[in-house]
């Protein structure tokens, strides 16, 4: 989403740089010698749905600064956030202004915008929507048994407009409809049953795939609906390793084996990586949702299988990814399925784990060449330990290093998170580099290798929905 002006001004610079790479790209008869022609295919298609997103978004400030909208939908509380800042931007308020009227500093309104909110309490909310003199109300409704199901699934962490969007896309009637639908899919995801009268059953409700998860997974994430999305992803991990036919082969722990095996099918690249992963018989799933879920490996039955989901679609970001759960999939040598964690999944003492560190440093080594630590050191030295001095001598190191920017900027993310308590991965997002749409990268990768002839229906729906970016 455009905040301000200068994200307007930005993105409209973007947009005119991907339509004029689009228009090259397809301007080119043949594949250029040396690419795939589904990574060529993947490149453009990524453009263009990069795109397509700066289009929406420019459209939508465009549209909240014209003046005409006295209204702006809310749906539930969890988007009361977004509501505000597009109020503040429809009222032809910049940041700075909203801070003199609700009486804070003007960083402070910065720094929650920047997170959509989710630093900001309740109160503090009610404070903006009074600033902006905006009224907000939300219907409750106990009129129907399917509306009244519909709140006992979200309870669980099971929302209703991910089950359209995932499981029945095609249902656009009524809410008793659309379950009805779904109750198939929810037996079996997450054993909840209903039956021929309305009735929801939960009683066999199941979230025991973050259990045996191993995962990257961002803080303040909501606790069920992380489960109830790690049961959905563990499902989708399932049927594909279920079905693969590959030959299963132990990954090496060893981030110089990786590295070197990786480079001698060229450069450092996400489709070297997915190939490379994908050849010691290990699926990898793109997902797409707003969960805060970055990832996960499991083992089922004795096949290590590889979910990704990043809301940034910077190669960089997902190579870090995919070789921080390729680590993963090194553990517990020779079981034929992961140990189950007792521990929630949201909790510290699990995301901060010695392993999920040493994923993170394995797969910085692999990235950069085992020179990780050494390269961090370099830009903490030139930086004098200052945090704002940090992007600036990232790119420099990078530079005169020979290191992938994206990659350097990762580590040093991770190593400020982990060392000083220092959130600075919104600045390493702004640090990639590269016009590769991850997803689609990944995504293609996946078409091109996963078997779905030994699927039933039923799974082979819930995969191929699982795989595909649409609206509903």
């Amino acid at each position: 989403m455009i905040k301000n002006q200068l994200q307007y001004k930005i993105a409209n610079s973007e947009l005119t740089k991907f339509e004029e790479a689009i228009q090259k790209s397809e301007a080119i008869q043949d594949v250029p010698e040396g690419v795939h022609p589904v990574m060529w295919k993947a490149q453009i298609n990524g453009l263009k749905s990069q795109a397509e997103t700066l289009r929406r978004e420019i459209a939508e400030y465009d549209e909240l600064l014209s003046g005409e909208m006295n209204e702006i939908e809310v749906k539930s509380l969890e988007e009361l956030p977004i509501g505000l800042i597009k109020a503040r931007i429809a009222k032809n308020l910049t940041q700075k202004d909203l801070a003199k009227l609700a009486n804070v500093a003007p960083q402070q309104i910065q720094r929650w915008e920047e997170d959509d909110y989710h630093k900001a309490k309740f109160e503090q909310l009610i404070k903006v929507a009074k600033a902006l003199d905006v009224s907000v109300s939300e219907k409750i409704s106990f009129e129907k048994k399917a509306e009244g199901n519909v709140r006992s699934l979200k309870k669980i962490g099971i929302d209703a407009k991910f089950i359209q969007k995932r499981l029945c896309p095609d249902v656009e009637n009524s809410i008793a409809d659309l379950l009805d639908k779904a109750s198939a899919f929810l037996e079996r995801i997450w054993g909840v049953g209903i039956g021929g009268d309305g009735t929801l059953d939960t009683r066999n409700f199941s979230c025991d795939g973050l259990r045996y998860a191993r995962f990257k997974l961002p803080k303040n994430a909501d606790e069920d609906r992380v489960k109830a999305y790690a049961q959905y992803a563990y499902t989708v991990a399932e049927i594909v390793a279920d079905a693969a036919t590959s030959a299963v082969v132990q990954p090496s722990e060893n981030w110089k084996d990786v590295n070197a095996d990786i480079l001698s099918r060229g450069e450092m690249n996400l489709q070297n990586c997915l190939e490379y992963v994908w050849d010691l018989g290990i699926p990898v799933i793109p997902l797409s949702d707003s969960i805060r879920l970055h990832g996960g490996c499991w083992r089922i039955k004795g096949r290590n299988s590889i979910v990704l989901k990043q809301s940034n679609r910077e190669e960089s970001r997902w190579m870090f990814d995919l070789m921080h759960e390729l680590f993963h999939a090194t553990d517990e040598r020779g079981e034929q399925n992961f140990q189950a964690i007792e521990l929630d999944g949201t909790a510290p003492e699990r995301r901060d784990a010695d392993i999920e560190l040493s994923a993170n440093n394995f797969a910085g080594n692999v990235l950069l060449n085992g020179r990780a630590e050494e390269l961090y050191n370099q830009v903490i030295l030139a930086s004098s330990g200052k945090i704002p001095f940090i992007k600036r001598n990232v790119k420099i190191v990078a530079k005169n290093q020979g290191v992938n920017q994206g990659a350097l900027a990762n580590y040093v993310a991770f190593r400020l998170q982990n060392d000083r308590g220092v959130a600075w991965w919104g600045a390493a997002s702004n640090l990639q580099s590269g016009n590769q749409d991850a997803y689609s990268v990944t995504q293609s990768v996946f078409r091109e290798k996963c078997s779905f002839v030994n699927m039933s229906n039923l799974d082979k729906h819930i995969v191929e929905l699982a795989t595909t970016e649409h609206e509903v």
